[in-house]
């Protein structure tokens, strides 16, 4: 648009020219007009909650003059709140750029291309909907650095002959101090992850989430869109993945892997994603949010939560209250970046809600007994995560705070794979334990991709962190073997179910 008005003036006067300039226009129309009802309607109804507010002439000028200042001149990676005198640099350099002798035309049509849409943007908020936001302004900056050459140069003027002229002597302080803002905004970018404008860490994220969630655990994430990260960094399969409001899935649909409920747009307006079914933008009511979670904490023992951008999807802190109020943060991972990805894990209650999948007892000296397990996948495989739950019951009085060791050996006692912590991730020691209650936790064993051929075995047990020494069973024994196989079969032995 604000190139087409700046061709316009220009072609005023030659109008076989503005002619053809006009048909290609058209053209282009043509071309663009089955995304043309989109683009308009997202641009003035767009289907996610507000983000953007309306504001005064005057304040919208002043922020944008330090924020695209800034951005135009070093990125976003500079707080524009300390460095607008280095964006008012820039643009002071870009309006100098017009004195040039014998380049105004030149100059317009790039400052055209660089400030027109931003100012159209402007005055579209002013008068239609919020559109504002400093990021559009990387969307026309090509021309910028020209336009801030073209000012350097109008600075530094012609130079006299023998010597050094002030003027010269001005563009090279402002040169460098263009560079130097630039370096310094690479630097933050690349090693600084917690300042203005640090890409989220979504990756690292996604990498711990897979490393602690075990076979009877869920995943929140909240807020819901948020779920291409997962698709992306997953490094095994998901077995069910919907909207929260379409929880609990038919049993038949979910697959070997973590089950995933996406919050939606918490009390939100009915039409919010354009009231599309299928939009990632949905609209539910805090009252059937909180008889969902219900439902998910009863089906699970464990609620991992992948949390960042959620308010925009929970303005008012709904489902963070609702966890607050009815369950207990045992884990809370904060990543870098400039919106605090989080990951934590929540449970009701620090005893198991779910049965093993597998049944066992195995009765240890120290008033713990091995009640059963939970293993996916069913047969361990090379480069796979093996998620590993444990089911305890104190049968007693329990004397100390032992250490759980979970050992995938080879054929020659080798270990190829091993998880050690301390149950409920150290928050409920062992010798805290009530006789006869429950007490699960999950590991992660990351199976490497190449493993030597032959037998393994899979076995756990206890262990005193201070003195290495382990809890022996009842039989004099001090590991329990959960299961047995050999890779080069698809068969495995679950040993004894009872061992006293």
């Amino acid at each position: 648009m604000a190139l087409n008005l700046f061709v316009l003036v220009a072609l005023a006067r030659r109008l076989r020219d503005l002619g053809w300039w006009l048909a290609a226009q058209l053209g282009a129309l043509v071309l663009y007009t089955p995304w043309l009802p989109h683009a308009l309607r997202q641009a003035l109804d767009p289907p996610v909650p507000p983000w953007r507010e309306a504001t005064d002439p005057l304040t919208l000028a002043v922020t944008m003059v330090k924020e695209v200042g800034v951005a135009l001149v070093a990125g976003q990676s500079l707080d524009p709140s300390q460095w607008w005198p280095l964006g008012l640099l820039g643009l002071g350099l870009a309006l100098a750029a017009w004195s040039l002798p014998g380049r105004r035309r030149d100059t317009w049509f790039l400052g055209t291309s660089v400030f027109g849409p931003l100012l159209l943007i402007a005055l579209a908020s002013l008068t239609l909907t919020p559109l504002y936001h400093v990021r559009y302004a990387s969307l026309y900056s090509g021309a910028f650095p020209v336009l801030l050459a073209a000012g350097l140069s109008a600075l530094a003027g012609h130079p006299r002959p023998g010597g050094v002229s002030l003027r010269c002597v001005l563009a090279g302080l402002a040169l460098t101090a263009i560079v130097a803002g630039n370096l310094i905004s690479l630097r933050q970018f690349f090693t600084q992850r917690h300042t203005f404008e640090a890409a989220d860490d979504l990756r690292g994220a996604v990498t711990f989430l897979a490393g602690q969630v075990g076979p009877r655990d869920a995943v929140l994430v909240n807020a819901g869109y948020l779920y291409p990260a997962l698709l992306v960094y997953w490094p095994d399969s998901i077995g069910w993945m919907g909207r929260l409001s379409a929880f609990p899935p038919p049993a038949e649909v979910v697959g070997e892997g973590p089950v995933v409920a996406l919050t939606g747009h918490v009390d939100g307006d009915p039409g919010i994603g354009w009231g599309d079914p299928a939009s990632d933008f949905y609209a539910i009511s805090a009252a059937e949010t909180a008889a969902r979670l219900e439902a998910l904490f009863a089906a699970f023992d464990t609620v991992w939560q992948l949390r960042g951008y959620d308010t925009v999807n929970d303005p008012n802190g709904f489902i963070r209250g609702w966890l607050e109020n009815h369950a207990r943060l045992y884990v809370d991972q904060v990543f870098p970046g400039t919106t605090y990805v989080r990951v934590q894990a929540w449970r009701s209650r620090p005893t198991a809600v779910t049965q093993p999948a597998q049944p066992l007892m195995a009765d240890f000296a120290d008033g713990i007994r091995l009640v059963g397990y939970t293993l996916t996948p069913a047969l361990p495989q090379p480069g796979r995560y093996l998620r590993l739950a444990l089911y305890w019951q104190a049968t007693g009085p329990v004397g100390r705070n032992w250490k759980v060791f979970n050992q995938l050996l080879d054929g020659a006692d080798a270990v190829i794979a091993q998880a050690d912590a301390y149950p409920v991730w150290g928050a409920y020691p062992s010798d805290r334990w009530q006789p006869g209650e429950v007490v699960t936790t999950a590991f992660v064993l990351r199976v490497p991709a190449a493993v030597p051929a032959g037998p393994y075995r899979l076995m756990t047990g206890f262990y005193d962190e201070t003195t290495g020494e382990r809890l022996r069973l009842t039989t004099g024994e001090d590991t329990v073997v959960l299961v047995t196989g050999d890779w080069t079969t698809d068969e495995i032995h679950r040993p004894s179910s009872i061992v006293r």
